[in-house]
């Protein structure tokens, strides 16, 4: 089924596309730039760390198609890239495009839909994953206020130099909503039980993922704002025994962070971000905290 689902997306890509020429459809292109400074670097995928401090250059371009084929039937696709790159650390430089469809129908009851993610990332330079996900959800509002969706997700990853790390993950997801103060604010929480199996045991795991996030829109200085704090937290347990610690491993994760943004005007906005992150493993190279503080201008037409 998921292979029947890349076509069914070039679809929605080419529909949402020829949005800008459609009434019933909206077209947007979003570029972002600024700085981000890191105090631990990362690839998680690969286990790559190093404990020291860098300062990356943020690039980010986006194109986004959204079309309404009349009052149910609703297609959105787009591409998304984002480009990091160091000052003193270039191994750690990342490049990722993201190619994704969604096609959903609005039933009375419900919302079911489906979508598919094509991701290419580059390390250095040098590719080294080619990841895509697929999903099947649906979703549920209720008294205009509170939305709650469920989703299936398969995920496939396959890494050019990296083979024992090929993977494949099934997850079950669930995300609630609850909007209040006229729609400006919304609190929100998440859960996910992920599976991944991996070409070699010891790199498969079992992890419970758990997320939370509160916004709030307001005017202040006669413009207008956004504030978010989120919280995300995730348990992994390994199979079999890590060659380089002897015994299984297991990973623990906590995520706090604080994002404002600062609307100039429908077009423009400044997006300051602060995250702190816990990270406990009894593989050494893994277990570290990291603050990460970045600085973006925003541009969306």
């Amino acid at each position: 089924m998921k292979y029947f689902l890349i076509p069914v997306c070039a679809l929605a890509v080419s529909q949402a596309l020829s949005a800008a020429q459609n009434s019933d459809g909206e077209f947007t292109v979003a570029v972002e730039a600024g700085l981000e400074s890191d105090s631990q670097l990362t690839v998680e995928e690969i286990d790559q760390y190093e404990a020291t401090s860098d300062i990356a250059r943020h690039l980010q371009l986006e194109a986004e198609g959204d079309w309404q084929a009349g009052s149910n039937f609703n297609i959105k696709a787009g591409y998304n890239y984002m480009s990091k790159s160091y000052q003193d650390n270039p191994d750690f430089d990342l490049d990722i495009g993201r190619l994704y469809g969604d096609v959903s129908y609005d039933f009375t009851e419900v919302t079911l839909g489906t979508n598919h993610h094509s991701i290419d990332a580059k390390l250095a330079g040098d590719s080294f994953l080619d990841m895509s996900r697929t999903g099947f959800y649906a979703g549920r509002l209720f008294a205009n206020s509170f939305y709650v969706r469920a989703e299936l997700l398969d995920i496939e990853k396959t890494f050019n130099t990296l083979s024992d790390r090929d993977a494949n993950a099934d997850v079950i997801a669930l995300d609630a909503y609850y909007f209040f103060n006229q729609g400006l604010s919304f609190i929100a929480f998440g859960l996910e039980n992920e599976e991944e199996t991996a070409q070699v045991n010891y790199y498969s795991y079992d992890a419970d993922n758990y997320r939370a996030t509160y916004s709030n829109e307001f005017n202040w200085l006669s413009k207008r704002n956004q504030l978010k704090l989120n919280w995300r937290y995730y348990q992994r347990d390994y199979q079999g025994i890590y060659p380089d610690i002897e015994e299984s491993r297991e990973d623990t994760r906590n995520s706090f962070s604080l994002t404002w943004d600062l609307f100039f005007n429908d077009s423009l906005s400044l997006i300051t971000h602060l995250e702190q992150t816990y990270s406990e493993s009894n593989l050494p190279s893994a277990d570290y905290d990291a603050t990460q503080i970045s600085l973006i201008l925003r541009a969306e037409f």
